[in-house]
């Protein structure tokens, strides 16, 4: 029945995250990034699917694993590789920053190319 957690604080005067309202109040499910903007600056903190964000004032938590005892109780029991990244951008939250999730959930891996 453990939760575990990673926040970072950053330096955005926002009262809200920009992917929900209900981000300040609770965690919601955004499985791939969450962003936190200004006018002129923003920070989007991407993942590899885990559970959800909790964004309160200027500091951001992403759910990295949790131990529920039911239905299941080896739910996320076991090793874990964890992938997130931190992504300052210049701007509010546009296509650019929306497009960086799927790029780092789905990077481009290189191949062989034989030409015939």
């Amino acid at each position: 029945m453990k939760f575990l957690k990673v926040e970072f604080p950053v330096n955005i005067r926002n009262t809200e995250a920009s992917m929900s309202w209900d981000m300040p109040k609770f965690e919601v499910c955004c499985q791939k990034f969450d962003d936190l903007s200004e006018y002129d600056y923003g920070v989007s903190m991407l993942n590899d699917g885990k559970y959800g964000f909790a964004t309160v004032g200027n500091v951001m938590r992403l759910s990295l694993l949790r131990s529920p005892k039911a239905p299941d109780d080896m739910d996320d029991m076991g090793k874990h590789t964890i992938r997130w990244a931190i992504m300052p951008h210049s701007g509010q939250l546009a296509a650019q920053t929306v497009h960086a999730p799927f790029n780092f959930n789905a990077p481009l891996k290189p191949a062989e190319v034989v030409s015939g």
